[in-house]
């Protein structure tokens, strides 16, 4: 069995969240400068599969096999928000340029746009991908949050997260080692 890591870097503390994706449900919250973990973020019933930290605060998003998306603090080990998803693996991507909102990748060709403040009220919009079925394997906004970047294991496609327009698709590409844009 090969063993991955996701890892989410706090670059301003030399501290970062990590999971090991292929084995286990449960994120660490690891200081780099004493080699130690300060926190575990325990709540999936599954392997997590996606990680995204807020760019504007100290809260992470988890997406797991267990059709649900977490949303947390790193001051606490308590799951602040939960997202109940039915559409299978999710990836998950925070928006850089408005502060609460949140892209989930959903492997029915689907880009659900949350505030993560009102996730019991549902996406505020949907943007349906026309393409072949993809199988989304990261999702990342670009540094300005124009763009949207969506890594599958064919292709990679770009999208304009407002109006959900395709604006690129690179096909034929063979993403056997499922890289992400981290």
């Amino acid at each position: 069995m090969i063993l991955t890591v996701r890892i989410v870097i706090l670059v301003k503390d030399l501290k970062i969240i990590e999971t090991f994706i292929f084995v286990t449900d449960t994120l660490r919250y690891l200081s780099l400068h004493d080699n130690r973990y300060l926190r575990y973020f325990k709540g999936h019933r599954s392997r997590v599969v996606s990680m995204a930290m807020s760019p504007h605060d100290d809260s992470f998003a988890s997406a797991s096999l267990d059709y649900t998306i977490r949303f947390w603090d790193l001051k606490s080990n308590n799951c602040r928000a939960l997202l109940n998803t039915s559409d299978g693996r999710s990836s998950i991507s925070f928006d850089p340029k408005y502060e609460h909102v949140i892209a989930v990748a959903t492997p029915i060709n689907q880009v659900k746009m949350f505030d993560d403040r009102y996730l019991d009220k549902g996406p505020f919009a949907t943007h349906f991908i026309d393409a072949n079925p993809l199988d989304f394997i990261d999702a990342q906004y670009s540094p300005k949050g124009s763009h949207l970047l969506l890594s599958t294991t064919k292709s990679i496609v770009v999208l304009n997260p407002m109006t959900g327009a395709t604006v690129r698709c690179f096909v034929f590409f063979c993403n056997i080692f499922l890289l992400t844009f981290c």
